[in-house]
């Protein structure tokens, strides 16, 4: 009974903040679906199981870059995932990946946890890498995130959370949950 009361008010807490921040509340169940559909030059298109809708970010970069979902799964733990662009002109994982490296390991207060490692995602080789945004006095990270860079149909993608260590580990759990339910359409 505690524990419910105490989920409750966890969940009622991360919604209240989640509209504060404009991303949509998480239910506390994987109970939706956000649809991320194929668009007309070919790239594939997908679905994820959510507890909310997705923040609605679907917009271009300068590098030519979608970033097509955002979900809530706790005060300040987002599950994300971009489409780079075609793999012919982002790169492949790995050098993707290498790049998110480079740019994260030249700014003040990152620090790379886990350098690329080899993985999977949606059913593709990816390369996962791992970082983290150092406290004030240095002596641990405030945020966390980790990153799958893959390809699909000739189109590179990049998915992850970013973790607040404020949140409790759980809203991480949940946003690999929500990453893990990944699927591709069929076109």
């Amino acid at each position: 009974m505690i524990r419910r009361a105490a989920d409750a008010f966890i969940r009622e807490r991360a919604n209240q903040r989640a509209r504060l921040q404009g991303h949509p509340p998480f239910s506390g169940v994987l109970d939706q679906l956000v649809t991320v559909p194929p668009d007309r030059a070919g790239r594939p298109g997908y679905v994820l199981q959510t507890g909310g809708p997705s923040h609605d970010i679907r917009r271009r970069g300068p590098s030519g870059s979608r970033a097509d979902f955002a979900v809530a799964s706790g005060q300040r733990t987002v599950a994300v995932g971009t489409c780079i662009g075609r793999v012919s002109r982002a790169g492949s994982a790995a050098e993707t990946a290498a790049a998110a490296v480079s740019h994260h390991g030249s700014d003040h207060g990152y620090v790379v946890l886990s350098p690329p490692t080899p993985s999977q995602f949606a059913g593709e080789p990816a390369v996962r890498v791992e970082i983290g945004v150092r406290t004030s006095d240095g002596t641990g990270c405030r945020v966390l995130s980790r990153d799958w860079h893959f390809s699909h149909g000739g189109w590179a993608f990049v998915a992850g959370w970013v973790h607040a260590t404020s949140d409790p580990p759980e809203c991480r759990d949940t946003a690999e949950l929500i990453l893990a339910s990944w699927r591709w359409l069929m076109h």
